[in-house]
Order: C-alpha cells, then sequence, then structure tokens
C-alpha cells in the first residue's frame, strides 16, 4: 500500500502518455490496480481477524499514521483515508493517531481529529500504518496496550518484530 504522489499518481502520466503513442502498458496498470485495491485488502484482513477472534459487535479501531511517509506532515494522496473510509462503512468506529499531521487542516480538509491522548484497553484493532518515529519510540507493549485483551495488531510497515503483531502486510 504506497500513497504519495511518485508511485501513487506519477504511474497514471506514465500510462497515459505511453497509451498515446500505441503502447499498453499492462504491467504498469495492474501495479496500479493492485495498489489501488491494498486499502480494502488491509481492512478486509483486519476485520476477519477481529471476528476470529470473537470480539463483540461494536467494534473500535486505531490507525496510527495518516501522512503518506513516515515523520513527513504531507497526507496528500495517502491511502490510509482509504482504510478509514472503509472502516467506517462497515459501521467501526476509528480513531486517528497522528503526531505529524496538521490539526487544522485535518478538520478542515477530511472532518478527522487525530488523538493526541490515547487510552488505554479501548481499541479492538489497531493498525500501525505509517512508521512515525513516535510509534516507533512508543514500543510494542504501549501500543499494545490500547487494545483491548483480544486486540488485534496490524504492523503495515514491518517496524516491530514479526511475533509482536498479529497481522503483517
Amino acid at each position: 500500500m504506497v500513497g504519495g504522489h511518485c508511485i501513487g499518481v506519477d504511474p497514471y502520466y506514465l500510462t497515459h502518455k505511453a497509451q498515446e503513442h500505441g503502447y499498453n502498458p499492462e504491467i504498469i496498470l495492474a501495479g496500479r490496480k493492485l495498489n489501488d485495491g491494498m486499502s480494502e485488502y488491509v481492512s478486509k484482513k483486519l476485520i476477519s481477524k477481529m471476528n476470529h477472534i470473537s470480539i463483540d459487535e461494536n467494534k473500535k479501531v486505531l490507525i496510527m499514521g495518516l501522512t503518506f511517509k513516515e515523520n513527513c506532515p504531507d497526507t496528500r494522496n495517502s491511502k490510509v483515508f482509504d482504510i478509514v473510509d472503509y472502516l467506517k462503512t462497515k459501521n467501526i468506529e476509528v480513531d486517528i493517531c497522528d503526531p505529524w499531521v496538521d490539526q487544522n487542516q485535518l478538520s478542515q480538509d477530511y472532518k478527522l481529529i487525530s488523538r493526541e491522548n490515547l487510552s488505554k484497553n479501548l481499541y479492538h484493532g489497531i493498525i500501525v500504518a505509517v512508521s512515525h518515529k513516535e510509534f516507533i519510540e512508543m514500543g510494542i507493549d504501549f501500543i499494545r496496550s490500547l487494545g483491548t485483551e483480544n486486540s488485534v495488531i496490524y504492523d503495515l510497515k514491518h517496524i516491530f518484530k514479526e511475533p509482536d503483531s498479529d497481522l503483517r502486510l
């Protein structure tokens, strides 16, 4: 799941130019299709795992990181918004935590709030979506403490050791 401009947007320009010259860039288009579907894939895997371990109906998920890359305030073309939207369509309450985003912009442009103070034992699922230095410094034990007893940790960026998370991309 890659956001940003270079991989998230630029291939569309390349495919357009290739098609103007009579070439069908199948590999690039296949890569775009795969990347475009990753947010739904991640969301479905999380929901499936939460359902598998019998988490109650009123699910609450924390998404850690909203920017398109680590240690950067830029949210343009971030694929994490698609995860937020998908989870909300499944009636899952979503909280966001991203120390790098501009709170005013996030609220104004997306009607979202980034939580600064996180409560322990609250979340059924936690997605570590961006490898911000703050999340690495928090450590997996603190992040796990934010979840309920049967919570699911989904480490999209492999910032923690494999046995420390329940799902990895």
